[in-house]
Parts: C-alpha cells; structure tokens; sequence
C-alpha cells in the first residue's frame, strides 16, 4: 500500500484486541449519546502509523497518535487530513512486536492538535465479533474469559 514495509507485521486479531483492552489501566468509557461505535471505548495513548493512498494515488504514511479504541473502531490525531472513506492501514506497536490492522476512515475533522479522524476496524477474524458489535461492552469483566 505504501513505501512502508509492513511485512514484519503481525495482523491485529479479535483476540488481541480484546487482550490490549483488559491490559489498559483504565475501564472502559460510554461513547456519549452518539454511540457511534456501538460499543465502549478504553482510552489508548499511543503511537502508531497510519497508511493510505491520497487523492492522487500516491501511498502516504503518517505518524499519528492514537486517542482510543473500541471492538469495532479507533480514533486517531494525524497531522494532516485523510480522505473520509479511505481505505488504511494501522501499524502499531505493542509489548510483544508490531501489529497491522485495515481500516476505514469514517471521519476526519479539523482541531486545534491537528486533525480527528475515527475509523472503523476490519479485523480478519470480524465475522466472529458481529454479535458483540451490537451491543455496548460496560466493563471489562465482559470480555474476560
């Protein structure tokens, strides 16, 4: 997708995901009367870089910051404006090496740290997570085990 080598990446699965969220220090947070998600977000401060091609088909790799996530999305600052409806990659480092995962780009707002952009996750193993999509995970006791 772009100049970037992710092939030493491992793909972000469910499992995972649901792993580095009971890992976070901090429970989960209502999404507000939104709810875009569908579900909670854990607030995740992290570094990551974010893939895509621009308008013009070039591929682009910017260092962003990731701001949460959830079991079906995650919100990220970029210093520049991605395409809404872009198709992306996520390459983020954790404790036991480096993770992929596509997404796409819901939404990309302007602020004062930059630019706000909420993604959807599209997990590989996806399928699996349909039936918890639909409803708000409250605390981390649901997802454990």
């Amino acid at each position: 997708m772009t100049t970037h080598e992710s092939s030493d990446c491992r793909d972000l699965t469910s499992d995972h995901l649901f792993n580095l969220m009971l890992d976070l220090p901090q429970g989960p947070e209502a999404d507000g009367t939104s709810n875009k998600r569908g579900c909670s977000r854990w607030q995740l401060q992290s570094a990551a870089e974010l893939c895509y091609r621009n308008a013009h088909g070039t591929g682009v790799t910017e260092r962003v910051s990731i701001r949460d996530i959830s079991i079906s999305g995650v919100g990220l600052i970029c210093p520049h404006p991605v395409p809404e409806g872009a198709p992306a990659t996520l390459l983020l480092p954790l404790e036991d090496g480096r993770y992929k995962v596509d997404l796409l780009v819901a939404y990309c707002a302007r602020t004062v740290e930059g630019y706000r952009i909420g993604c959807r996750l599209r997990l590989p193993d996806a399928p699996r997570l349909v039936p918890m999509i639909g409803r708000a995970v409250s605390t981390q006791e649901e997802l454990e085990p």
